[in-house]
């Protein structure tokens, strides 16, 4: 059984403007000493898995994925802001990890339920928890996130979408502009080349 099936509890801890969340949908508050302990106790774990579409980098605390790209600068830098005190150790990436990716790489179905530590405030977790929604195969526009959130701050949301810790777990990936192919941090021929992947069909003039 995968260590991610094994999580019972789920969490959204808050600490000044940031939220760590297990999972996207049902939160729990932990209290003020284990929220002041948490980035003391942040240690995490360096992974690399070489996916056909170059190599993709995570970052893990314990089991809980905190942060995942293409592009491993930009992992280092951001972990480098939120925990300047952090020290990765480079790890293997656990069986039931690289078995997941292997799947989603080799082009089948793959929803996965790994447990996330996401940091983000709270509009930009709100974000991301519709993101989630979208259906391996399928996509979405910054216009339908902002109605489901019943908001029309596109630029905002086009922002928490770039700022989405997690490629491909978290699909930002399948968020598309209405008329247009939209931006992705690990580069837009990725971009293209994960939905080839689900086998979405993309309309002609939407060129990465």
């Amino acid at each position: 059984l995968s260590p991610f099936l094994l999580q019972k509890e789920y969490y959204l801890i808050q600490r000044s403007n940031f939220y760590y969340t297990s999972e996207l949908h049902k939160v729990k508050l932990r209290n003020a000493s284990e929220r002041a302990s948490i980035k003391e106790a942040f240690i995490v774990q360096h992974s690399v898995y070489q996916s056909p579409l170059g190599p993709f980098f995570l970052w893990f605390q314990g089991d809980e994925l905190v942060y995942a790209s293409f592009q491993e600068e930009d992992g280092e830098s951001w972990l480098g802001r939120r925990f300047p005190g952090a020290c990765p150790r480079t790890g293997s990436l656990p069986p039931d990890y690289q078995d997941d990716l292997d799947s989603y790489f080799r082009g089948k179905r793959m929803d996965f339920t790994w447990p996330l530590l996401l940091l983000g405030t709270d509009f930009q977790t709100k974000v991301w928890a519709e993101i989630a929604k979208v259906p391996h195969g399928q996509v979405t526009t910054y216009k339908k996130i902002g109605e489901a959130l019943g908001t029309k701050a596109y630029r905002a949301i086009g922002q928490a979408v770039g700022a989405n810790p997690v490629s491909v777990i978290v699909p930002c990936h399948r968020v598309l502009g209405t008329n247009s192919f939209g931006g992705y941090g690990g580069g837009l021929n990725i971009k293209r080349m994960l939905l080839e992947l689900e086998n979405v069909t993309l309309r002609p003039n939407f060129l990465a």
